[in-house]
């Protein structure tokens, strides 16, 4: 219990505050998609679920989604050259 309310809950939050104040917004809270992915991996290490073909796509296509939002953008003058 005091896991779920000291680490998780207060320390997860503050966490995303500090986080929201030091960058843009859009790009701190993109990572919130990755919560299920991480909960599929981590499953599937502690508890032996199984990783099935459409799980390892989402979690591709949810790695790819977050990795275009958070990447730095490309200044115009290297996008012309």
């Amino acid at each position: 219990m005091a896991w779920s309310v000291l680490v998780l809950t207060l320390g997860g939050s503050s966490l995303l505050y500090l986080l929201i104040q030091r960058g843009a917004a859009t790009r701190v809270t993109s990572l919130l998609y990755l919560v299920p992915p991480t909960t599929a991996v981590m499953a599937w290490l502690l508890f032996g679920e199984a990783l099935t073909g459409l799980v390892l796509a989402g979690l591709a296509l949810t790695a790819l989604g977050v990795g275009l939002v958070v990447r730095d953008p490309v200044p115009a003058s290297a996008a012309r050259a």
